[in-house]
């Protein structure tokens, strides 16, 4: 069953805020919400380091992230209690930042399939 969250994005210069795993998802899409002005968003990935800032203004979204291979996994959530001995912390799908100096709002939908 998917699942959808929103979130708030601050403003670009800021710590940007970082989309995890609520779900064992092979799929997501991320798009700002209608509710607020449009402003695009920074884009950092873990394949990258999170090192590399990618633009995707209003027009370009939303932005699918897919698990890799016809099976893959994108993400798992947290397991376990922190402190834990099996404990493993969510998976991070990216980290984000609004394009502007205003920050921004997202939707985000998380597919198991």
């Amino acid at each position: 069953m998917p699942k959808s969250s929103l979130i708030h994005v601050p403003a670009a210069g800021f710590v940007p805020v970082a989309l995890t795993s609520g779900i064992p998802a092979r799929r997501v899409e991320i798009m700002e919400d209608g509710s607020v002005a449009p402003q695009g968003l920074i884009v950092q990935l873990p394949a990258d380091n999170f090192a590399v800032n990618d633009a995707y203004p209003y027009s370009a979204q939303p932005i699918e992230l897919k698990g890799p291979g016809r099976d893959g996994t994108l993400g798992l959530p947290q397991q376990g209690q922190p402190g834990a001995a099996n404990f493993r912390p969510a998976d991070t799908y990216c980290q984000l930042t609004s394009a502007t100096a205003t920050p921004t709002l997202v939707r985000l939908l998380e597919l198991e399939s």
